[in-house]
């Protein structure tokens, strides 16, 4: 019994946290404006200490994703790698919510840079990640960024792809 005790407190701390994680990530994507990126950074580097005290690893990588996304959106792709490697330094290895928001900003930056070639790399290891963990409207953001870079013949097969999965996803987002 007392195991039983133990593997339900394991599951109950894991599932919270899981919560928690979800709850971050939904704090971050709800502030965005993407036609005030300069603001949005403001709000994101508000941020910033409550991600670095949180137990929750995948927050900080993914807001420093956010963060980067902000430069991107702005023109300063430099500062946007910058921001990007300091995001992958805290990234775990593991396949998880903060290597997909890696991926997909990576891919944006190169991207919006003009190098659609390596941005695609990055928007298929997203795609790939984000369909591993299950993570429906990740998978259908990466699609979809994979459907911009990717040369016009496969454009519709992504497009069909991101439909697909958000036509069948329990996801609200």
């Amino acid at each position: 019994m007392y195991s039983l005790r133990i593997t339900i407190a394991t599951w109950l701390l894991l599932f919270s946290a899981h919560l928690a994680a979800d709850a971050e990530t939904e704090k971050i994507l709800d502030l965005w404006d993407y036609n005030d990126p300069k603001s949005t950074e403001m709000l994101f580097i508000s941020l910033t200490e409550e991600a670095a005290a949180s137990q929750n690893k995948e927050y900080a990588p993914i807001l420093l994703s956010q963060i980067a996304r902000t430069y991107s959106l702005r023109g300063d792709f430099d500062t946007a790698h910058k921001v990007l490697n300091e995001a992958k330094d805290m990234l775990s290895g593991d396949e998880n919510a903060s290597l997909v928001f890696y991926h997909l900003e990576r891919g944006r930056t190169l991207n919006s840079s003009g190098d659609k070639t390596a941005a695609l790399k990055y928007f298929k290891q997203a795609f790939l990640a984000a369909e591993k963990i299950k993570d429906d409207y990740l998978a259908v953001d990466a699609a979809h960024m994979v459907a911009i870079a990717e040369e016009l013949s496969g454009q519709m097969n992504w497009n069909v792809i991101a439909l697909g999965i958000a036509e069948n996803s329990k996801s609200s987002r």
